[in-house]
């Protein structure tokens, strides 16, 4: 009788032995597969397409939103509105705070967008820790003394000044 293979004996269930023999070495891999650039009227293809698909999800959103209003009762549309009416107001409120304090601190305008909180004391706190933060980052202009260290000498008015200096434009004296 002929002798059973290893892989005669192996039942289906059970996975064959790893093979211990000497290993091939890995092939080179490929070259990089040049990538296609695809062409101009391709791209804009897909824009266009992207476009109307955007188009036509904003129309589907609204017709969702007309059948949904459609089913709501008068009470339902009114406290709907009133709930909005009511976000909004919270909002400008904020927005009218956040201003307020940034004048009272005297911030740039592009700083008040910087400030949270929806109360007073919230934006007071975030304008403290805006400020705080200002302070910590500020750098003196290199080589700026701070201003004048003498008393300048006493100048005369401008009307004098001016009526000198065109005296002495003309070649005349200012006696």
């Amino acid at each position: 009788m002929a002798e059973a293979t290893p892989a005669a004996d192996a039942k289906p269930d059970e996975p064959a032995a790893p093979d211990t023999g000497p290993k091939p070495e890995k092939e080179p891999t490929p070259a990089l597969k040049e990538t296609k650039v695809p062409d101009e009227a391709y791209v804009k293809s897909l824009r266009k397409e992207a476009a109307d698909s955007r188009k036509a999800l904003e129309a589907a959103n609204t017709r969702l939103r007309e059948l949904e209003d459609r089913d709501k009762s008068e009470i339902e549309k009114a406290t709907a509105r009133a709930t909005e009416s009511e976000r909004r107001a919270v909002e400008a409120e904020a927005k009218i705070l956040r201003l307020q304090v940034a004048a009272e601190r005297r911030f740039k305008a592009s700083a008040v967008e910087l400030l949270s909180g929806t109360t007073r004391e919230e934006i007071e706190a975030s304008a403290d820790r805006l400020a705080a933060f200002a302070k910590d980052n500020e750098t003196p202009a290199p080589g700026f003394d701070g201003g004048a260290r003498q008393t300048p000498a006493e100048t005369k008015s401008p009307e004098l000044a001016h009526n000198d200096w065109l005296m002495r434009a003309l070649g005349r004296s200012s006696d």
